[in-house]
């Protein structure tokens, strides 16, 4: 696993909270670029993941980045994208992000990675032949709402049989990335 880090996080705070919600829905973490960045405002993480880590937008910064640290390239293993509060977002708002509740934030950072995660399992999978049912658009062209595409439901329900909190290292490495959050409110 690669991590693409441009969220302003310390790299020995975010790599355990990813890699490990990764084990805990049962993802091989091998070959996959997960590139974390941050948003300017407030607001919630949200995340995607790609079959490959050859999608066009990806691939450049990827590529180049990879043989740099003389790692294989391209990695066949997937790629998600997250992005999530970062330091400039807490500055330039620091009336919101002393109101935050950064305990809950952390965790719906950590769920919506390991759902994320979970879409990379199955592209996985389905490399090795395992047939799964996804959404596809109807008569009209659309694809179906979020929440009831049927590999949005089987992650959801993924993440919540992974129980996360049952993690004792997950829920050290996330109790260190609230610390973190809250100390960086607390700084002018």
């Amino acid at each position: 696993m690669i991590i693409l880090n441009r969220s302003g996080i310390p790299d020995h705070l975010l790599y355990p909270v990813v890699e490990l919600a990764g084990i805990a829905v049962h993802a091989r973490t091998d070959g996959v670029v997960v590139r974390v960045s941050q948003s300017y405002i407030l607001c919630w993480p949200y995340g995607i993941a790609y079959r490959d880590s050859k999608y066009p937008r990806l691939c450049t910064l990827d590529e180049y980045t990879l043989q740099r640290a003389c790692l294989p390239c391209p990695l066949d293993g997937g790629t998600i994208k997250v992005t999530t509060v970062g330091p400039r977002a807490c500055h330039r708002h620091p009336y919101g992000a002393q109101r935050m509740d950064w305990p809950a934030y952390c965790w719906m950072f950590t769920e919506l990675v390991a759902h994320e995660w979970f879409h990379v399992r199955e592209f996985q999978d389905e490399r090795q032949g395992v047939q799964y049912s996804w959404a596809a658009a109807g008569l009209g062209g659309r694809r179906p709402r979020w929440e009831t595409r049927p590999e949005e439901i089987r992650a959801q329900l993924a993440v919540e049989r992974a129980r996360l909190c049952d993690y004792v290292d997950l829920v050290q490495a996330v109790n260190r990335l609230v610390v973190w959050f809250k100390a960086l409110v607390l700084t002018p």
